[in-house]
C-alpha cells in the first residue's frame, strides 16, 4: 500500500477510530488501527479506510487519499496517533514495508511496526436498508440528556444500556440505574417501512422496534457526531445496530434482555407542583453539594408559601438557600442524592423547570416547562 494524505485529515480519522481500540485485550491486533484500500461501488473511486475494535464496538471512518497502490497495514494505536499529531502541518506519505509501514514528510521518514492483517477479525459496516434517519445535532442531544442516568455497575448489563424504541414517526430513548431515569422523544427525520427492516434485519414482530444498546457505544457516538445537521443513518440486524454518516461508521452489539417496565413507576398525578428558574436552583444546587461529604451527599428540600429552602450539612460547614417559586399543592419535605439531582438539572435547557412531588418515598418528576417530549425522575433518600 503506498498513499499521500493530508496530516490533518489523517489526525482527524485516527482520532475518530482510536475511541473503538482496545489496550487492555490479550489480542495484540486489537490495540491497533488498521489502514486499508477499497473501492467503493458507487463512486467507483479508490478510497482510505481507517478502523478499530474491541469486539463489542467498532469504528470506520473513510476518507480521501491519493492512492498509489492498494493493500493494507495494522498499525499500533498509541504510536501512529502521536505521531501523526507531532508531524508538520503536511502532505504524508504513508507506504507499507517489511511487515510495517513508512511515514515520509518532508527530507525525514519513521518507521513503525505492523500487526499481521490476517489477526485481525473481520468486520461489517452495512449501512444498507436504515431503519430510520435522524439528524445529528438532535441525535447528539437526546444521547446527552439520558446518557447520564445509566447504571456504571457491570454486574446488571441492562441498566448499563440505553433503551432505543422506534414507534411510527418517533424516536425514545430511555435510560435507568433504578435510582433515577430519564426519558426523552424526538421526532425522526425518515422512517423507513418496518415490513422492510424486519425482512432484512430477521427482527420479531410486533408493534415498533425496541433494542437495548450499551451507553458506551452511544457516548462515543455522540463525541464523533458532528455537531451540524448532517443526517446520522441507523441500520440494524438481530445482534448489532450501526449509526453511520458520510464518512463514519459506529457499530455495537445490542445487549440482550428484557428492558425493565418503565413507564410503571412513572406516576400519573403527583400531589405538589412547583415552578422555579432553572438557572437559581442549579447553582443553589451546586453551592450546597460543597458542602456535604463523600460519604452522605444528601441536601434537604423543603416547599412551602412559595418558597425553597435548600440545606446541607457537613462537618465542615452548613448551607441554607432560598429560591422563590410557583407553588401548587402541600408542603413539602424530602432528600435527594445532591450528585443526581445536579445531574439532571445540567441537561434541563429550559429557563424554568417543572418539579413535581409526590411524597417522601415516590419519584420526584422534574421535566422542561417548554417540553413534553423530556422528563426525568429521581427517588428521594429516606429522611
Amino acid at each position: 500500500m503506498k498513499l499521500i494524505i493530508d496530516k490533518e485529515s489523517l489526525l482527524f480519522a485516527v482520532q475518530i477510530v482510536q475511541r473503538a481500540v482496545s489496550f487492555k485485550s490479550p489480542l495484540p491486533v486489537l490495540s491497533g488501527i488498521k489502514f486499508s484500500t477499497y473501492t467503493d461501488n458507487l463512486s467507483d473511486s479508490v478510497q482510505l479506510a481507517l478502523s478499530a475494535t474491541d469486539l463489542e464496538m467498532s469504528i470506520q471512518c473513510i476518507l480521501a487519499a491519493e492512492i498509489e497502490e492498494l493493500g493494507s497495514i495494522i498499525l499500533p494505536a498509541r504510536h501512529i496517533v502521536e505521531l501523526i499529531r507531532h508531524l508538520p502541518n503536511i502532505p504524508v506519505i504513508l507506504e507499507t514495508s517489511d511487515g510495517g509501514a513508512v511515514l515520509k514528510y518532508d527530507r525525514s521518514e519513521i518507521f513503525l511496526n505492523g500487526f499481521l492483517v490476517e489477526e485481525f477479525p473481520s468486520l461489517s459496516f452495512s449501512t444498507e436498508n436504515p431503519i430510520v434517519i435522524v439528524k445529528g445535532d438532535s441525535l447528539k442531544e437526546i444521547i446527552r440528556q439520558v446518557i447520564f442516568a445509566v447504571a456504571k455497575d457491570e454486574n446488571r448489563p441492562l441498566f448499563s444500556g440505553v433503551l432505543f424504541m422506534i414507534k411510527e414517526d418517533e424516536l425514545e430513548m430511555v435510560a435507568t440505574d433504578t435510582h433515577r431515569l430519564a426519558w426523552r422523544r424526538l421526532r425522526i427525520e425518515e422512517r423507513i417501512k418496518e415490513s422492510e427492516v424486519r425482512g432484512e434485519a430477521d427482527l420479531p414482530e410486533g408493534n415498533g422496534l425496541s433494542v437495548i444498546i450499551p451507553a458506551k457505544a452511544l457516548l462515543e457516538l455522540s463525541k464523533i457526531i458532528d455537531s451540524t445537521e448532517e443526517s446520522v443513518r441507523v441500520c440494524l440486524t438481530q445482534n448489532t445496530i450501526v449509526f453511520s454518516t458520510s464518512y463514519t461508521c459506529l457499530t455495537t452489539r445490542l445487549l440482550q434482555g428484557q428492558y425493565p417496565d418503565y413507564q410503571s413507576v412513572i406516576p400519573k398525578e403527583q400531589e405538589t407542583k412547583v415552578r422555579l428558574c432553572t438557572r437559581k436552583i442549579t447553582e443553589s444546587v451546586e453551592r450546597a453539594s460543597l458542602l456535604t461529604s463523600d460519604s452522605s451527599p444528601v441536601i434537604k428540600v423543603s416547599i412551602d408559601n412559595n418558597s425553597m429552602l435548600i440545606s446541607a450539612n457537613s462537618s465542615a460547614g452548613y448551607v441554607n438557600e432560598e429560591i422563590p417559586v410557583s407553588v401548587e399543592g402541600p408542603p413539602v419535605k424530602i432528600a435527594f442524592n445532591v450528585r443526581y439531582l445536579s445531574d439532571i438539572l445540567k441537561v434541563i435547557d429550559s429557563k424554568e423547570v417543572f418539579i413535581e412531588f409526590g411524597g417522601p418515598l415516590v419519584p420526584t418528576l422534574i421535566r422542561p416547562s417548554t417540553s413534553e417530549n423530556y422528563l426525568t425522575l429521581l427517588m428521594p433518600i429516606k429522611l
